[in-house]
């Protein structure tokens, strides 16, 4: 039995992460939540029978393997990420009950599932992507409480009103809980993709949009959580997530673009991919080296920026801001793309601005490494010049305009 505590709520439980004990059998809270989720899921899925052509009795075939492969690659997933402890207790990779499952691995699993699945039955893979996807998000909302009961997947400590009290080694802890964050979150998108089922788009739709919101979700509560699968200093699903959000994203713009303009937006989402990814390959090439590229004048530092835009100011909201930025751009673009003539300062800010947050979610800080010796000027990288640049092409454009 744990005690947890939320103070700035007034709340608080004995947590004892076995449900029931028959005999020498323990059924555990964890499984509790995820046969829950099951069954809700379920029964949600059998109301929407014939949706999208969809008959529920393909669904349940279809769930006989994929809820089975789904755990076993959520399984594989967190055990191939933690290998030298498994490698050295092989007996424990059997063990689920106290956790151990990795959601994008089970997705992965699922997705190969429907796939092979779709083609057997010749039923169009999006639409029944389209048909489970919400209530995947819901499934993952409810079965977050899982990790409540195991006193799990909590963040790093903090005093704001939703905090944790803990105990952990002896110690008392007031963590965010992330696991609630997540849940609250998942069930927002659940809401979402459930009122938009009625009146998608296109095929596919949903499920863009599920790993479009999943993905900047999960990218920002990852980098609170102290139990992250890593890959040195990398947070995997953290990265994992920050590509999800991107590309959906860019496929979302895109099939509003094709839809309501002729212009093809497609060039300018490949330019943006193309300069993040330039940004991140010569951060990776520039870590610890001193380059001189012109002597007194131009030189290559690798230089960790723990502050804001070229090294000014000391701010963590930085990351915040970039966030909402980048967000507020692509809501932006959605709604005003009819009277957007030209693109590319909005790529060019959206691109430096994706650059440097993945940077400051994935290590903590940016790497700078421009340096110009000619005067004191702060060192900067790729991703900062796409934003100065966008930005003042931006402005010359609004003024052009006006004028």
């Amino acid at each position: 039995m744990r005690v947890i505590n939320f103070e700035g709520l007034g709340i608080s439980f004995n947590v004892n992460n076995v449900f029931i004990k028959i005999g020498n059998i323990e059924i555990y809270w964890y499984a509790v939540c995820i046969v829950l989720a099951l069954i809700i899921s379920i029964l949600l899925l059998k109301k929407d029978d014939g949706k999208y052509n969809i008959r529920f009795e393909d669904v349940l075939i279809l769930l006989f393997f994929l809820i089975p492969i789904s755990i076993i690659f959520a399984r594989l997933y967190f055990v191939i990420f933690k290998l030298d402890y498994y490698i050295n207790n092989p007996l424990q990779i059997f063990n689920i009950r106290n956790g151990g499952l990795a959601i994008y691995g089970g997705v992965i699993g699922a997705l190969v599932t429907i796939f092979i699945f779709c083609k057997t039955k010749k039923i169009k893979f999006l639409d029944m992507l389209d048909y489970m996807v919400p209530f995947l998000a819901l499934g993952q909302s409810i079965g977050r409480w899982g990790n409540f009961f195991n006193v799990e997947a909590y963040g790093t400590q903090t005093n704001t009103l939703l905090r944790m009290g803990i105990m952990e080694n002896e110690n008392y802890l007031q963590v965010h809980p992330t696991f609630l964050y997540e849940s609250i979150c998942t069930f927002i998108i659940f809401i979402i993709l459930y009122n938009k089922r009625k009146n998608r788009d296109y095929s596919g739709q949903l499920t863009y949009i599920y790993f479009a919101l999943y993905g900047i979700v999960r990218s920002i509560i990852e980098g609170l959580r102290t139990d992250s699968l890593m890959i040195g200093n990398i947070r995997v699903s953290q990265i994992l997530s920050i590509l999800l959000f991107i590309i959906f994203t860019s496929i979302l713009l895109y099939k509003k673009e094709i839809r309501r303009k002729k212009v093809k937006i497609k060039n300018y989402i490949i330019i943006g991919i193309i300069i993040v990814f330039l940004d991140q390959l010569s951060k990776i090439l520039i870590v610890n080296k001193n380059i001189t590229i012109i002597p007194s004048l131009l030189g290559f530092t690798y230089t960790k920026n723990y502050g804001g835009a070229f090294s000014i100011g000391n701010l963590p909201i930085i990351t915040i801001l970039s966030i909402i930025l980048i967000i507020g751009i692509l809501v932006f673009l959605l709604i005003k793309n009819n009277e957007i003539k030209n693109y590319t300062p909005y790529i060019l800010i959206l691109s430096g601005s994706i650059g440097n947050l993945i940077d400051r979610l994935s290590r903590g800080y940016v790497i700078d490494f421009i340096n110009i010796n000619l005067f004191n000027f702060p060192s900067f990288n790729i991703a900062d010049m796409c934003i100065v640049f966008g930005t003042f092409s931006l402005i010359y454009n609004l003024l052009k305009n006006r004028l």
